[in-house]
């Protein structure tokens, strides 16, 4: 998207609630190699339908996705959290799931 390049791929639950089929994106059943090819074949052929969901994925990207407007969502967000971690006092962090091979381990946090 930042690439300016349109999104194809199968229609996979993640990827089709990022962006819209037919607009930034073409999407295609994971079960249909033909239709897959048509889809590819569809955006080769046409170069005004590759330039505008090209245009479209880069704007979606700037408006959606570019650090300018996820660090401000993520800091707000994070700072929601310290402070209801905050107004209830010391409390235990619990584990969610591994990550990257380690595993989250509880904490005690400063009230």
């Amino acid at each position: 998207m930042a690439a300016g390049l349109p999104i194809v791929a199968g229609n996979i639950g993640p990827i089709s609630e990022l962006v819209d089929d037919g607009v930034e994106a073409r999407f295609w059943p994971l079960d249909s190699p033909a239709q897959a090819a048509a889809v590819l074949l569809d955006l080769l052929d046409s170069e005004p339908k590759r330039a505008l969901a090209a245009s479209a994925a880069t704007a979606r990207f700037h408006r959606d996705f570019d650090a300018d407007v996820i660090a401000p969502r993520l800091l707000s967000f994070l700072q929601g959290e310290t402070a209801d971690v905050h107004s209830r006092g010391s409390v235990r962090a619990q584990p969610a799931a591994d990550v990257a091979g380690g595993s989250w381990t509880s904490a005690e946090l400063p009230a």
